[in-house]
């Protein structure tokens, strides 16, 4: 149930700050610029949460196993493993490719830009606070 209860917040999260932006500077590309920051970090954290939770199930049903050899990694390989996930990598190139977009035709707007993904960040935690608080 929270995966539509949550969309819909981030949604209205997104509706309100895009509201306030217009309310503040106007109808102009700044939404574009907001957006894009908004919708690009959410994307990289959602790829993240879904490589790191995959890759803990892998790990628990490797312990479950019978004959689980104990593997060392050292932190590095790790870290080096976690970032090639494909889904992060692809939303990290969304992420780039728009900021890119937006610099090409000059209408990239750094504060908005960081002002998109403050919010996103925001929202992010917020609903992390709601699902900890449900259980």
């Amino acid at each position: 149930m929270c995966k539509i209860k949550c969309l819909f917040i981030l949604l209205g999260v997104n509706l309100i700050g895009a509201a306030a932006l217009y309310g503040y500077m106007g109808w102009s590309w700044y939404l574009l610029n907001y957006e894009m920051g908004f919708f690009g970090f959410f994307l990289v954290s959602i790829a993240s949460y879904l490589g790191l939770k995959k890759r803990v199930e892998n790990e628990v049903n490797a312990m479950q196993q019978e004959n689980f050899k104990k593997q060392k990694y050292s932190k590095w390989i790790l870290g080096i493993q976690v970032f090639t996930i494909w889904t992060r990598l692809l939303a990290y190139l969304l992420m780039i490719v728009g900021i890119f977009v937006l610099m090409f035709f000059e209408i990239f707007n750094l504060y908005v830009y960081l002002f998109g993904i403050f919010l996103s960040l925001i929202n992010i935690l917020f609903l992390q606070y709601l699902n900890l608080k449900k259980q």
